[in-house]
């Protein structure tokens, strides 16, 4: 192998590379929109649900006749 086949062998892998990490890091900052939610997202919803619920809970159960 000369030395320019060399050098055109370490460009090119170094460019895929390159290209490979991007698109990686490029997928990791977009989600597609249809996906579902992840466990963290889940969790914050879950906090808000319960925490919202608990704040217009009475604390004095009341007994309601019919």
């Amino acid at each position: 192998m000369t030395q320019e086949q060399s050098h055109n062998k370490t460009v090119a892998s170094g460019a895929a590379t390159t290209l490979a990490a991007s698109s990686a890091s490029a997928s990791r900052k977009i989600p597609p929109t249809n996906c579902p939610p992840d466990s963290e997202e889940l969790g914050h919803a879950t906090w808000t649900f319960l925490h919202t619920t608990a704040a217009y809970y009475p604390t004095i159960s009341v007994k309601i006749s019919s």
